[in-house]
C-alpha cells in the first residue's frame, strides 16, 4: 500500500511538472525568435495576483533580457477600455511606466489640455485614479501645471519619467519645465520659460540629474536638476524639435548601459525632415541625417570640410517619433549594433543606425501614399510639409510606438488605420483598418468626422497598446486602451 502511494505521488508529480514546462518565443534582435523554457511561480502563471509573470532562474540576465524571457510579445487585437476626461479637455500626453514601489504594478499618466497630470490605475483597467498609495491623489489633489492664468497655455505637451519611476518630467506650451516627485505629488523643480516656444519633447539622463528638452522654437537644451539652470544647447534644426533622447554607446558602437568607456549622444528629430547625432559632452552635431529614400543621406559634420549647420535646408518629411531600440547581448560577448526606428510624416518608417545607415525600410503595403525621393517639401519645419511627398492622400503616418522588446513597430496613420509591423522582417504583420474609428467608438462617442490620432504609447511589458488625440473636434478627451 505504501509503494503504490509513493508510486501515485511520484506520477501526479511528473504530471504536474509537464503541465507548467512550456516553451515561449524569446525575441531577440541578434538571434530573432528563439524557443525558450520558462519557470514559473508556485501561483498559476496566468492568475490575475501575478499578471501572469514567469520567473527566470537566471540572475545574471540584465533587467532587459529578463523581460525578453518573461513575456512572450503578442499582437494587440481589441480595445480593452476607455479613459473618458471632461468636456472641452483633451489629452496632450501619455506615458506606463512600472510603479516605483511595486515592479508588478504599471501605471498610466496623462497630461490635458488644461494643465492637469493624473495617474491611472491598472486594477481599474486605467479608467480610475490610483489611490490607494497615492494619498494626494485619494484627497482629490493631483499635479498640474500653474504658472500662467491662460489655461492654453498650461497644456501639458509633453512628460517623461526617469529610470527607477520615481520622478516625472513635464512640459508646457508656455516653455516651462516641471520635475514632480510621483510618490507625493511635489514639484520637486519648475525651470520657468526653458523655452520661447512650447516644450515638445524630454528625456531624463540615466543617472537623473539633467534633463534634455526639444521646443517649437527649433532648439534642444539640456537643464541641471540640480541647479536648474541650461547646462548646453543644441542649436542647427530649421523646425520644431518634437524628438530628442539620449543614448549611451559602448566604444564600438553598441548599446551601453553606463557611460563608462563609451560615448554619449543625444539624438534629435525635427519638422525639418532631418535627425541630428550630437555629441553629448560637446554639444557639436555629430551626423544630420535625412531619411528621404532607402538610401539615407548623412553628413557627417566632424569629417566633411566646410559643412554647416545653419546652411542645411528642409529636405523631406517631418520627423514625427525617435524610438531607440535596445540591444541584447549575443553569444560570446559580441554585440549587435546599436539601432534606431525613425518614422516621418509619410507612408514611410526606417530602421537606421546611428551612424546613419539604412538597415530597413517599414512601408504600408495597401499602395496608399508612395514616397517621391526626388521631390522636396516646400513648407518650412512643418508637420503638413510631407503631403507634396505622398499620392493617393491620407497615406502619411502621424504616430508611432515600438514594443518593449523590440518585435512590434505600431504606426498609425492620418486614413485611421493602425500597422503592425514586424521589426525584423519589415513586413506588415497586421493591419487595423478602422483603428481611430474604433478608438471613438470604444469610449462610446459618435462623430461625423473621426479624429486623427496624435499619440501611441506601449505598456513597458505587456501587449497593452493606449492610442489618444488632441483633435478639438471631439466632444471630450478619450483615451483607448488596446489589448
Amino acid at each position: 500500500e505504501e509503494e503504490k502511494r509513493k508510486k501515485k505521488k511520484r506520477k501526479k508529480k511528473k504530471r504536474k511538472k509537464k503541465k507548467r514546462t512550456k516553451k515561449i518565443k524569446k525575441f531577440d534582435l541578434l538571434l530573432g525568435e528563439v524557443d525558450v523554457t520558462p519557470t514559473y511561480t508556485d501561483d498559476d502563471p496566468h492568475d490575475s495576483n501575478t499578471n501572469g509573470r514567469i520567473i527566470s532562474k537566471s540572475s545574471s540576465l540584465t533587467p532587459y533580457e529578463q523581460l525578453q524571457l518573461q513575456h512572450a510579445e503578442r499582437v494587440i487585437t481589441k480595445p480593452f477600455s476607455a479613459l473618458r476626461l471632461g468636456k472641452k479637455c483633451y489629452i496632450e500626453s501619455s506615458l506606463f511606466f512600472t510603479s516605483f514601489n511595486n515592479e508588478n504594478e504599471t501605471s498610466l499618466v496623462t497630461g490635458s489640455s488644461d494643465g492637469c497630470i493624473e495617474i491611472w490605475s491598472s486594477s481599474s483597467k486605467y479608467t480610475q485614479l490610483r489611490t490607494h498609495d497615492l494619498s494626494y491623489q485619494a484627497k482629490d489633489q493631483i499635479m498640474m501645471h500653474y504658472e500662467d492664468d491662460d489655461a492654453a497655455d498650461d497644456a501639458v505637451l509633453a512628460m517623461c519619467t526617469n529610470n527607477d519611476n520615481t520622478m516625472l518630467c513635464t512640459g508646457s506650451a508656455n516653455g516651462t519645465i516641471y520635475i514632480w516627485k510621483v510618490q507625493n505629488g511635489k514639484c520637486l523643480r519648475q525651470i520657468k520659460k526653458a523655452f520661447d516656444g512650447a516644450v515638445l519633447c524630454c528625456c531624463f539622463s540615466h543617472d537623473s540629474s539633467k534633463i534634455v528638452s526639444g521646443s517649437f522654437d527649433g532648439t534642444c537644451r539640456e537643464f541641471g536638476l540640480r541647479t536648474s539652470k541650461m547646462l548646453k544647447e543644441f542649436r542647427g534644426h530649421n523646425g520644431y524639435v518634437n524628438c530628442c533622447r539620449y543614448v549611451l554607446l559602448g566604444s564600438g558602437g553598441n548599446s551601453s548601459g553606463t557611460d563608462a568607456g563609451g560615448e554619449l549622444l543625444v539624438v534629435t528629430g525635427s519638422g525639418d525632415g532631418t535627425v541630428r547625432v550630437w555629441d553629448g559632452r560637446t554639444s557639436e552635431v555629430r551626423r544630420i541625417i535625412r531619411p528621404v529614400s532607402f538610401a539615407a543621406t548623412v553628413e557627417n559634420t566632424l569629417s566633411t570640410a566646410g559643412s554647416t549647420v545653419d546652411g542645411v535646408g528642409v529636405d523631406g518629411p517631418a520627423i514625427i517619433a525617435v524610438l531607440p531600440l535596445y540591444c541584447a547581448s549575443g553569444g560570446g560577448g559580441k554585440q549587435p549594433r546599436a539601432m534606431m526606428i525613425v518614422v516621418t510624416r509619410s507612408p514611410c518608417a526606417y530602421l537606421l543606425g546611428y551612424d546613419g545607415g539604412v538597415i530597413r525600410r517599414f512601408e504600408r503595403d495597401d499602395g496608399k501614399g508612395i514616397v517621391d525621393d526626388k521631390k522636396p517639401s516646400g513648407d518650412k519645419g512643418t508637420a503638413a510639409s510631407s503631403s507634396s511627398l505622398s499620392r493617393g492622400g491620407g497615406g502619411d503616418f502621424v504616430a508611432a510606438t515600438v514594443s518593449p522588446t523590440n518585435a512590434w513597430l505600431y504606426v498609425a496613420s492620418e486614413d485611421g488605420k493602425c500597422f503592425c509591423f514586424n521589426v525584423v522582417t519589415g513586413k506588415v504583420e497586421k493591419v487595423f483598418q478602422s483603428f481611430a474609428e474604433e478608438c471613438i467608438t470604444a469610449g462610446g462617442e459618435g462623430s461625423s468626422r473621426i479624429a486623427e490620432i496624435t499619440g501611441l504609447v506601449h505598456h513597458p511589458h505587456k501587449g497593452i497598446v493606449a492610442s489618444y488625440s488632441n483633435e478639438k473636434s471631439q466632444r471630450r478627451g478619450l483615451l483607448t486602451i488596446w489589448k
